[in-house]
């Protein structure tokens, strides 16, 4: 029987007639073909000849040769052997294994019609059709062949898959060598490829009708390579006959097409075409007349132009680099969402829905009908040329990503012809250099509507040393300087200019602290002294924490938290009357800060220094002094106003030192008090710093000078099984002095004033165990002021006399 694969110039016969002019054309080809009519098996050796295999018979060739096989209604197998051409017809069953099949000039390669065929790591190889999968019109019967590590090389087409019929492939190549041939021409039937190539000299794969039936393609390519050579990767000729198509191309499968095409759809055609975790690269064009949808899903990717295609849409983290260009009667459709994006122009549009995070960014000016954003984002453009954005009607909520060029005044512009509604942000790009002038710049204009504009998350936008603010009114968006609100890199560069003394000091407490033990012990010679009540030597080590918050004119203010650790000695030092202390000590910390809007800066300080202390036991005067050299490491992480990062790095030097001078009293009952005064100077090596955002910063040398008064209370409590504990409340008033630390910022001066009066309050404790050489410490504190105020600090620490 005549078999139909879809052409457009075939006769229609009576069934009876079709059947009558079929028989004769396999008695004329078959005339000298060995008919087989009982199971046969033919092996190597046996003659090499043509085999008709008729109903009900089974035909098995085990590594042989043979001619031309045709089988109706039969069975043919083949484990292992080289044919020539094979037909099977009328329900037959063919099972090609390691087989080799080589056609005769101008016939196809394996022909299946109305029958089923199972074909693994085999060699089809054709100047026709490689293979074809075929029915007869009117009388179909269920075709499927499958293919598995199957290479199928023909002339015209590797494969011909005709309508009502299956063809499966895994891992397998379907291949043409003509120069104008299809490695796949599909013809309403449903192609199903996981792996493998599909190659063909123009194009990779043609799809068209039927002239018997109206009835879909189905085309599914799961990893496989389709490869176009002077065509596109993907035909659709509908041939004058309107045809349907459904392509799913999954998981990395690739279409390549030599003329940079795809995919190309003829006039009458509708494809709907899904990637779903794909990668492709390649313009889609789409005639006048047909209709394309293309869903990029999971993380899809194209490269390429959509010309004409009626709707777009993408989803799921999956991305489009080209341009979208409607030419469907009322323009495309564009929906993009869940976190995907357009990086291109949308061109003769009808709608553009951009939702939940999801982005597009402008190649140049464009126009829309309706924009509606749902968490959505416009990019203007990056780069080149400013750009703009005219909209008839824009609501929901979503983002604007503009430029400015303050200097010039120019930007990124919107423009809202019709209405506007929603609520929307504007993210203007951040600069860290000086602008040229402080003049207004209008951003975007609106017609009509109840839209509102902010700037992004509520900041203003960071331009150079100050910022720039939104302004709306009279239909028109203007970003309009502000000389009294700092950028983020200005707070940051004041933070860090700003924040040695506190470091500095608080390294220095710890020392402090640290004599202060020693000379309350030094008063007792049955804790720390020995019985001749001389002072012995020591060693020691003291670990700290504390935070700061600090209040800043020009900004937000800071907060920073440090950690540390110190280590030293000290022993006796005979001189004149009293007791002299010496030691000297050393030790790193680590400062953390929160600048605010997600900025940071760490200093890590690295020190060394000595102590002198003078005291006498017998009316409890002493004189502390402490002095230490350190070197600062500097780097600052910085949020600017539109998210962007920016860094800086620079090393600096700085000394410190105190004198602190106070009598202990002690009384009968255990009880004792000391009253001090204490003045504490600091000064930190100015530097220059660029930003890599191109901010300058010039810090002045920070100088600190502190004067303080106060008195500490405590108890030593002898315990019953030996040692001792001594616990003490401490309270003070400090004050610092130094109004004006100058910091530079690209040329604009700023005075750095941390001059603030504090209320400090501490609290700690001593203990000596019943073995009198150790004695372990700690220590709570706070202070509150105007201008930096401690939130907490905590220090222990262990000494060891000998």
């Amino acid at each position: 029987m005549a078999s139909h694969i879809g052409s457009t110039d075939v006769p229609v016969f009576h069934k009876d007639k079709l059947c009558l002019v079929a028989l004769s054309l396999v008695i004329t080809s078959f005339a000298e073909a060995r008919p087989i009519i009982v199971d046969e098996a033919i092996s190597n050796g046996a003659p090499v000849e043509d085999f008709i295999v008729g109903q009900g018979a089974t035909l098995t060739v085990n590594d042989a040769t043979t001619l031309n096989i045709s089988t109706n209604a039969a069975q043919l197998l083949v484990n292992t052997g080289t044919l020539q051409d094979i037909r099977a017809n009328n329900g037959s069953t063919v099972t090609l294994d390691k087989a080799t099949v080589i056609a005769r000039a101008n016939q196809p390669g394996v022909t299946i019609t109305n029958s089923t065929a199972t074909i693994n790591n085999s060699t089809i190889t054709s100047d026709g059709a490689g293979l074809q999968v075929a029915r007869v019109p009117n009388s179909p019967l269920t075709t499927v062949v499958s293919l598995t590590g199957t290479t199928v090389t023909g002339g015209t087409a590797g494969a011909v898959v005709s309508a009502q019929t299956t063809l499966n492939m895994s891992n397998s190549d379907l291949v043409s060598q003509s120069s104008t041939g299809y490695g796949l021409r599909l013809a309403s039937g449903d192609v199903f490829a996981k792996g493998g190539r599909l190659e063909g000299g123009l194009n990779g794969i043609l799809l068209s009708g039927d002239n018997f039936i109206s009835r879909a393609n189905t085309l599914v390519l799961d990893g496989t390579k389709v490869i176009g050579g002077s065509g596109a990767a993907i035909s659709v000729d509908p041939s004058g006959r309107p045809i349907a198509t459904n392509i799913h191309i999954l998981n990395g499968a690739s279409l390549t097409g030599g003329n940079g095409n795809l995919l190309e759809v003829g006039n009458g055609g509708t494809v709907n075409l899904t990637a779903d975790n794909a990668v492709l690269k390649g313009d889609v064009v789409v005639a006048r007349g047909a209709t394309t949808n293309i869903s990029l899903q999971n993380a899809s990717a194209l490269t390429g132009d959509l010309n004409n295609v009626a709707v777009i849409s993408l989803n799921n983290q999956s991305s489009l680099k080209g341009n979208v260009v409607g030419g469907v009667a009322g323009g495309s459709s564009v929906l993009i969402d869940n976190g995907s994006a357009i990086d291109g122009n949308i061109v003769d549009s009808s709608r553009v829905d951009i939702s939940n995070g999801s982005r597009w960014t402008m190649a140049g000016n464009n126009q829309l009908n309706i924009l509606h954003l749902n968490g959505g984002n416009v990019v203007l453009g990056s780069g080149g040329d400013f750009k703009k954005l005219d909209i008839v009607n824009l609501s929901g909520n979503g983002l604007f990503d503009i430029r400015a060029d303050f200097a010039a005044d120019k930007s990124d512009f919107f423009n809202v012809t019709g209405t506007a509604t929603g609520n929307h942000q504007l993210r203007v790009a951040a600069s860290g250099t000086e602008f040229a002038t402080g003049n207004t710049v209008k951003v975007g204009s609106v017609n009509t509507g109840d839209a509102a504009f902010s700037l992004y998350n509520g900041r203003p936008v960071d331009a150079g040393t100050f910022t720039y603010k939104l302004l709306s009114e009279n239909g028109g968006v203007y970003l309009a300087p502000d000389k009294e609100v700092v950028s983020t890199g200005t707070n940051a560069a004041l933070a860090i200019a700003g924040t040695a003394p506190t470091i500095l000091y608080s390294e220095m407490t710890t020392l402090n602290s640290r004599l202060g033990d020693r000379r309350l012990s030094g008063s007792e010679p049955n804790i720390l002294t020995r019985a001749t009540g001389e002072s012995p030597s020591g060693v020691w080590i003291r670990s700290y924490a504390n935070q700061y918050n600090v209040a800043n004119a020009y900004g937000d203010g800071f907060s920073q938290k440090q950690r540390g650790i110190s280590v030293g000695g000290d022993t006796p030092f005979p001189f004149g009357d009293g007791q002299w202390l010496i030691g000297g000590f050393g030790g790193y910390s680590k400062t953390d800060m929160d600048l605010k809007w997600g900025s940071t800066a760490a200093i890590e300080s690295y020190y060394a220094g000595g102590s002198l202390t003078w005291y006498d036991a017998r009316s409890g005067y002493y004189v502390d002094t402490v002095s230490k050299i350190n070197q600062f490491d500097n780097s600052a992480k910085i949020t600017m106003s539109d998210g962007t990062r920016t860094k800086g790095h620079y090393k600096n030097l700085a000394v410190s030192g105190s004198v602190e001078v106070g009598k202990y009293v002690a009384f009968d009952n255990g009880i004792f008090i000391e009253p001090f005064t204490q003045i504490t100077a600091a000064v930190a090596q100015g530097k220059d710093y660029t930003l890599d955002n191109g901010m300058r910063v010039s810090n002045d040398h920070a100088r600190s000078f502190v004067g303080k008064v106060g008195t500490s209370v405590g108890s030593q409590i002898r315990l019953d099984r030996g040692g001792e504990l001594q616990p003490r409340l401490k309270v003070a008033l400090a004050h610092e002095f130094i109004k004006n630390n100058e910091v530079s910022v690209n040329g604009t001066d700023f005075a750095n004033d941390l001059s603030s009066t504090n209320v400090e309050l501490g609290a700690g404790i001593n203990w000596v165990p019943a073995r009198k050489s150790w004695q372990v410490y700690s220590e709570v504190s706070s202070s509150k002021g105007k201008t930096v105020s401690q939130e907490w600090g905590a220090s222990v620490g262990l000494s060891y006399s000998f």
